[in-house]
């Protein structure tokens, strides 16, 4: 189940997870890894975040973000 969006600050670092339901994969071929490793750093200039620490693991993704501008 998704959380309510909270107030975030400038320079705050945010950890975020996504998981799989059930403890299954949600990174099948080494493609995905490859996906997930080159893709996030455009959408994340768009968004105007850091990527500080990322682990990709088989069945989750964890990454520690630091948001520049406030969120809305």
């Amino acid at each position: 189940m998704a959380r309510i969006p909270g107030n975030g600050n400038p320079g705050q670092a945010l950890r975020v997870i996504q998981r799989g339901n059930r403890h299954y994969a949600v990174l099948f071929p080494s493609t995905d890894y490859t996906h997930y490793h080159e893709d996030p750093p455009a959408a994340l200039d768009e968004y105007v975040c850091a990527v500080h620490v990322y682990v990709f693991v088989t069945n989750h993704v964890h990454l520690l973000l630091t948001h520049r501008t406030n969120v809305q």
